[in-house]
């Protein structure tokens, strides 16, 4: 099945039967349609507010996640699902990225100085040591390589897996890069591995970067992923079960963003919905995207055309409603939002910042913010030159209870707070060990040494050789997951990115490469009113996560409603392989250790390690991009914290091994049940967690729904 894009962003695909997985549809797929009430919202702007548009989508159908047998298909040769784009990797504008003094900043810029005594508070954070997780946690393995490529429907090869958890209602869902799977509250796997591919019924086109929430007051399941053919259409799937259950039928949306953004700019061609993320309120649910330029037309100079904000009436989702409403906030053509010299938003001729990666929060423990009629709330960082900065943007959109109106009256706004010295910057590669090489060798790099015996690859490290393993990459400094809570009578909501720890003086880190740490903000979402966000949130605390001998990335972050704060994130090192991690820490106590929740027993040894040489003809060599993450996921469930993050589930064999092992797996993996170590092209491995208070009991009745 194919979609085109349409002003309204939906095409029927017919209704999945319960065991819709092996591949069978009824009902012929309708042609795309024109919603009648496309229309501007009638909204009542504020001083420096944003507008969103109205527009109304269809579903597509019902679909299932129940369990079905796997399969091992004979993959095509590099079948990796990478949207042939440097749009993964976020297009920076020319220019220099400054941290502007007090001094200097224009007397109308809305902004929040940071509190008294803040201001050397990441700086002061003493170096957490790494040691064991507390025995009230729960390791378990998640989805792995070789059970995303057998359960796929082509055998696909996929890196990085983006691994996300969502948790309610006593079940956890993991979802990764494409593959999901249910488990109860005690990890125990209730399903095989899902393909995305069949679960949306979208056997051709690339489903990438995928998410999901709980929501409690609907007490429904909603599941995201983008969606593009890299030339027609671009846009995201959304599927909403019907029960608490996330076994239970989804009904599953088709949003066309193909020719949303850019001020215009992505409708006078094709954009690509990247990145998309996801977030929820009592009322709404929240999607973000980075949209990039696919049409070669040069629309946006830089290729990068801004961000989108969506607000979607998730209670019609999850009723069925064929039409439900949703907003579309253009960020790129808001520059009223800082209309100052230094703020003032160019996505289209790339000569000014354009805002991007824009995280919606979600509260995963249910406490949503009702003031206003509903408030929803999100983070960004604002680097957008690549030269650090020292504040974040704190996105607000209120009375998001009039979304299923005619005409919703919601609006946004944002304010930047400032965080005093702790400048974050873009990352470094993270490190990973060093291995001995040679066919015989044991634990090492297999795949980099069949590419050198072969005589595609030259001995050494990459990206010139591939004898040894390369580092892992770690993005840049986009904010990561956001989330909230009510704690007491107050609500707070924090995010995390990715920082060069050496270059913001976190710590005396060896070598010269720069080294990876962690920053997390903590935001007071304050008192009403709440029009300007300004005047009403101020920082909690910055706090960093960093080691010296080692690089910690990709965070996500899960509330307690107490206000304990649990990150997890990836560590690796010199001598660490690639662990799965995380740390607890509240608005007034640090993070005080790294705690590994699952170690990692091997390298990474994928094909973007290697990719200078081309797998498909073993020719050319492109821009050397070591996927890893790209993200981690958490999710309060009560209390307690599930969270997911990448790492080398298993040891790998000696090139020997891997050339005489049937399918080049390595043999039955070590950590994941039912599973092989890995597949020729990929070793990529999940972990799978659940933190709880020590005298806490393993299953609930959710409040929210008994």
């Amino acid at each position: 099945m194919h979609f085109r894009r349409s002003l309204a962003g939906v095409a029927l695909l017919g209704v999945f039967a319960a065991m819709a997985f092996a591949g069978a549809a009824t009902g012929a797929p309708a042609q795309p349609q024109q919603s009648a009430q496309l229309q501007q919202s009638a909204l009542t702007p504020i001083p420096g507010s944003l507008e969103g548009t109205k527009r109304s989508m269809r579903k597509l159908g019902v679909s299932s996640l129940q369990a079905v047998p796997g399969r091992q298909v004979e993959k095509d040769p590099y079948k990796a699902v990478q949207i042939q784009l440097s749009a993964k990797q976020r297009l920076l504008t020319t220019g220099t990225d400054r941290v502007v003094p007090d001094a200097q900043r224009p007397a109308a810029l809305s902004y929040k100085a940071a509190p008294a005594g803040l201001s050397a508070t990441a700086a002061a954070t003493a170096d957490q040591p790494i040691v064991g997780k507390d025995l009230t946690t729960l390791s378990r393995t998640g989805v792995n390589a070789w059970q995303q490529e057998t359960f796929s429907a082509f055998g696909t090869n996929l890196e990085p897996p983006d691994p996300t958890v969502c948790a309610g209602n006593n079940f956890a869902v993991q979802v990764v890069n494409a593959q999901v799977q249910i488990s109860d509250v005690n990890l125990n796997k209730l399903t095989a591995p899902i393909s995305l591919e069949a679960f949306f019924g979208d056997f051709i086109n690339a489903v990438f970067d995928p998410s999901c929430v709980y929501n409690h007051s609907t007490g429904k399941w909603y599941i995201l992923v983008g969606v593009s053919d890299g030339f027609t259409f671009s846009g995201v799937y959304i599927a909403t079960s019907t029960d608490s259950d996330p076994r239970s039928p989804y009904n599953i949306y088709f949003l066309d963003l193909g020719l949303e953004g850019g001020d215009g700019a992505c409708g006078a061609g094709l954009c690509l919905a990247d990145a998309p993320k996801l977030g929820a309120d009592q009322y709404t649910i929240s999607i973000s995207t980075n949209q990039f330029d696919i049409s070669g037309a040069g629309n946006c100079v830089s290729g990068f055309c801004g961000a989108l904000y969506i607000l979607m009436d998730k209670v019609a989702m999850s009723l069925g409603q064929l039409f439900p409403t949703f907003i579309v906030f253009d960020i790129s053509n808001s520059p009223a939002v800082f209309p100052d010299f230094f703020f003032g938003t160019d996505c289209i001729s790339g000569l000014g910042p354009c805002w991007s990666s824009i995280s919606p929060a979600d509260a995963s423990n249910g406490r949503y913010d009702t003031r206003q009629g509903g408030t929803t709330w999100a983070l960004s960082a604002l680097d957008f030159f690549g030269g650090g900065d020292n504040r974040i943007a704190v996105w607000q959109f209120r009375n998001t209870q009039t979304i299923s109106a005619f005409i919703p009256n919601i609006s946004g706004s944002a304010a930047l707070l400032d965080i005093g010295h702790n400048t974050y910057s873009q990352p470094p590669f993270a490190a990973q060990p060093q291995t001995a090489t040679g066919p015989g060798v044991a634990n090492g790099n297999p795949l980099g040494d069949f590419l050198v015996i072969a005589g595609l690859c030259s001995a050494g490290t990459p990206p010139d050789g591939c004898s040894n393993p390369g580092p892992i990459q770690t993005n840049d400094d986009r904010m990561q997951d956001t989330t909230l809570t009510k704690v007491g009578a107050n609500w707070i909501m924090w995010g995390g990115l990715n920082t060069d720890a050496t270059a913001a003086g976190l710590c005396p880190c060896p070598g010269t490469g720069g080294h990876v740490g962690i920053m997390l903000f903590g935001v007071n979402l304050g008192p009403l009113p709440l029009d300007n966000p300004a005047d009403t949130t101020s920082l909690a605390n910055v706090w960093t996560i960093h080691n010296p001998a080692n690089d910690v990335y990709n965070p996500a972050v899960a509330l307690l409603d107490n206000g304990l704060t649990l990150a997890a994130y990836g560590v690796s090192g010199p001598s660490l392989r690639p662990s799965a991690a995380y740390s607890t820490f509240s608005a007034a106590v640090p993070p005080s250790s790294i705690k590994i929740a699952n170690q990692g027993l091997g390298v990474q040894d994928g094909f973007t390690q290697y990719n200078c040489i081309d797998l498909v003809d073993f020719t050319g060599c492109g821009d050397w991009r070591p996927r890893w993450g790209d993200t981690s996921g958490a999710a309060t469930m009560l209390n307690h914290v599930f969270f997911t993050s990448e790492y080398i589930a298993d040891s790998n064999c000696s090139l020997s091994q891997f050339l005489s092992i049937p399918g080049t797996t390595c043999g039955p993996s070590q950590s994941v049940p039912n599973a092989q170590k890995r597949t020729f092209f990929a070793n990529w491995g999940t972990s799978l967690d659940r933190a709880s208070p020590a005298n806490d009991h393993t299953t609930h009745t959710d409040p929210h729904h008994p």
